[in-house]
């Protein structure tokens, strides 16, 4: 059961964050401003606060046990099932591939999870299958999402004022909730709780999930890689909020299993990435002087090969 529930988890994280990051694009760009990786980043946000609300329960079943946790996830399911059946009666766009992808895994999910037994052994590997398809997923559908010109969607009416706002606000919903049972299932499915390294990974790097890393990945295919510094420099203060914040959700029972230095490596790794897409950006403008250039490439040298460095002591001493 705990398999099919992290993959049901997992179609409904690729609908509702590839749908959250649309409309952040759509948002931005009708207000002239860049367009929105902050808006898609934030899509991200319900998948951190799920990850953060699932280590306050230490463990999963304390989550998902007995007869409520079993129509909680029913709910979760037909949820999604329904979500991806209003988008695509009411939706601008017509029946696609994609939603009928995700009605089915929301309508599989409701009909065939009965039928599975609770303690299916899979191991690391098939826990963390789900997490590749979402990102797999979340990749495919976006540029799907993003043929049609912005523009012309917001013309079209249904999203504007309000109607924006609920759609986002229900799939910000949705998204926490399928957070929540893919972080669950996989931390049952592991069977190591709240304690388990898993959670490090999914407090630093939910941040990066799938729709701000495609996000980003569209920025440097556009040649506008100089935007991901501010991301990564926040993306360090939120790895360093985190630390104390899931201490104290788990009431003194430590997330991370790795030591101090081991995070501040990676922090550093992190300021290293950020510091090389700035000097990227200098080099771009050719007003400067020459000293500023000349440090520049040097620093392009220097800086990745810091990067790497970081991460790999970060990596021994975790």
């Amino acid at each position: 059961m705990w398999w099919m529930l992290a993959l049901a988890a997992a179609v409904g994280e690729i609908y509702t964050a590839v749908k959250l990051a649309y409309y952040g694009e759509l948002w931005g760009r009708a207000r002239g401003g860049e367009p929105t990786a902050w808006m898609a980043a934030a899509a991200a946000l319900p998948l951190w606060g799920a990850a953060l609300c699932a280590g306050w329960s230490r463990r999963a079943d304390l989550v998902l046990g007995g007869v409520g946790g079993a129509l909680l996830l029913w709910a979760a399911a037909g949820g999604c099932a329904l979500l991806a059946a209003l988008e695509t009666a009411f939706s601008w766009g017509g029946v696609s591939g994609r939603r009928v992808l995700c009605l089915l895994g929301g309508c599989g999910a409701v009909v065939l999870l009965p039928a599975f037994g609770m303690d299916i052994p899979l191991g690391p590997v098939g826990a963390l299958t789900p997490v590749l398809l979402l990102l797999g997923g979340v990749e495919l559908t976006y540029r799907r999402e993003l043929r049609r010109p912005p523009a012309r969607a917001l013309a079209d009416g249904p999203l504007r004022g309000p109607r924006l706002w609920w759609r986002v606000g229900v799939l910000a919903v949705a998204a926490f909730l399928g957070g929540l049972f893919l972080c669950c299932s996989l931390s049952h499915l592991l069977g190591e709780g709240a304690a388990s390294p898993l959670w490090a990974a999914l407090f630093l790097g939910a941040p990066l999930s799938a729709p701000a890393a495609v996000c980003w990945g569209k920025l440097v295919r556009r040649g506008e890689s100089a935007r991901l510094a501010p991301f990564l420099l926040r993306l360090g203060w939120m790895g360093l909020l985190a630390l104390p914040l899931s201490d104290l959700a788990c009431q003194g029972e430590s997330v991370y299993r790795f030591d101090a230095s081991a995070l501040l490596l990676w922090l550093l790794c992190l300021y290293a990435l950020a510091a090389l897409f700035w000097c990227l950006r200098l080099l771009r403008r050719r007003e400067r002087s020459g000293a500023v250039l000349l440090t520049c490439r040097i620093l392009c040298v220097c800086l990745p090969l810091c990067a790497l460095l970081f991460f790999w002591l970060g990596l021994r001493r975790g």
